[in-house]
């Protein structure tokens, strides 16, 4: 019986340590950033490690094209590419503080 509650609040302690290093993770995520340019350089976007959207600088060259109405499709595709590498880091940092945890997440 003592070895079972032993062996349940080393569990629990174990438990408050990943979830204090996920809070950790959370928190330090606000402050990274993650930069997507389209190929030609006229579109960037800037996220936080949360994919939040911190800046977008459309270039006046992209604006003042034959068709500007493509800007928006070319815009969200360069949001999804910098907020897919803010989601990838963050996988990353979460699989090391608990491994397996994301592995379903892949099939």
């Amino acid at each position: 019986m003592v070895d079972a509650v032993a062996d349940t609040q080393a569990v629990l302690e174990r438990l408050a340590e990943r979830r204090d290093k996920v809070r950790e993770l959370r928190l330090g995520a606000a402050e990274k950033r993650h930069e997507s340019t389209t190929a030609d350089g006229l579109i960037t976007v800037v996220v936080d490690g949360a994919g939040h959207i911190i800046d977008i600088t459309i270039k006046d060259a992209e604006v003042r094209t034959p068709h500007p109405t493509k800007i928006g499709g070319r815009v969200l595709a360069v949001i999804q590419e910098a907020r897919r590498a803010a989601a990838d880091e963050s996988r990353a940092a979460l699989a090391e503080i608990m491994p397996g945890f994301l592995e379903d997440e892949d099939r």
